[in-house]
């Protein structure tokens, strides 16, 4: 029988999984990864809130709170068929915490875009690329009690659905490019290219935060990218203050972008790991 896999921290179990994230930042970056682009807002929010998550002191906190007075507002949604007090009671701590959430999320998205800017100021198609975070509710909206109103005028729709419609819960991130979204005008190459753009310039976000060093881990960087491409993610990777991990097919498509004395190649066969100086 495998025995259970148990995680300690400072020879304590009595940990939470947030209390190991929060010393080691890591990004991973598959093929599957342009779901940031083609996925549904999920991919997105994952994407921004780990990189809140370490910048922001206070964001894990009230993430927390939000959380169980969302589940508790959408257990009370298939128990009542009214908008009672219970659900003012609710509704007042949603919309405290949302919009502490908001406030989070909006600072971080803005350093983001400076930290984006920062790394793309040279590229002629990049640079035009814009971060806009929608909140989770319609844009018109400009204070807490009007998200409070809202809350209470859908409570039937929110009835119908089992679930509440609006919220930080709902929040997404549009990427633009000359105003249009970046999936539609974008190739598949140039999207790739954009993806390393943004995980370096949250990397370089996070390491410049405070102590923390993050680690990006990238597998099959070369595929489908023309030499000019991986030359543009490779400058992107020179800016980087952190450790990177990279796998490829073949060393030749990785080893010319990088200097001998900056690297480090592993090859790996048959379940074995052995150096190389390539």
């Amino acid at each position: 029988r495998t025995a259970d896999l148990q995680l300690r921290l400072n020879g304590s179990a009595q940990c939470r999984l947030a209390d190991i994230a929060e010393l080691l930042p890591v990004q991973l970056l598959t093929p599957d990864s342009f779901r940031l682009f083609f996925g549904g807002p999920k991919e997105r929010r994952q994407f921004f809130d780990m990189g809140v998550f370490h910048v922001e002191q206070h964001f894990f906190a009230v993430w927390l709170q939000f959380s169980r007075v969302l589940k508790q507002r959408n257990a009370l949604l298939k128990q009542s068929r009214q908008y009672n007090q219970q659900f003012e009671y609710w509704d007042a701590q949603f919309v405290q915490l949302a919009w502490q959430l908001q406030a989070l999320r909006q600072h971080y998205i803005s350093l983001l875009q400076n930290a984006f800017a920062a790394l793309t100021d040279q590229d002629s198609l990049l640079s035009t690329v814009s971060l806009q975070l929608y909140a989770g509710w319609p844009e018109k909206l400009q204070t807490s009690a009007e998200l409070q109103e809202l809350l209470s005028q859908s409570f039937q729709q929110d009835l119908r659905l089992g679930f509440t419609q609006y919220g930080p819960q709902k929040a997404d991130l549009r990427l633009r490019s000359a105003g249009h979204s970046v999936e539609k005008v974008l190739s598949r190459g140039q999207l790739k290219v954009l993806l390393f753009a943004l995980k370096v310039a949250q990397n370089n976000l996070i390491a410049g935060s405070g102590l923390k060093q993050p680690i990006l881990l990238i597998d099959d960087l070369a595929s489908e990218l023309d030499p000019g491409s991986t030359k543009k993610i490779f400058d992107f990777l020179t800016n980087i203050n952190s450790q990177v991990f990279i796998t490829a097919i073949n060393a030749d498509q990785v080893t010319p972008f990088i200097a001998a004395d900056c690297r480090q190649v592993f090859h790996v066969e048959h379940g074995q790991i052995t150096s190389t100086d390539r």
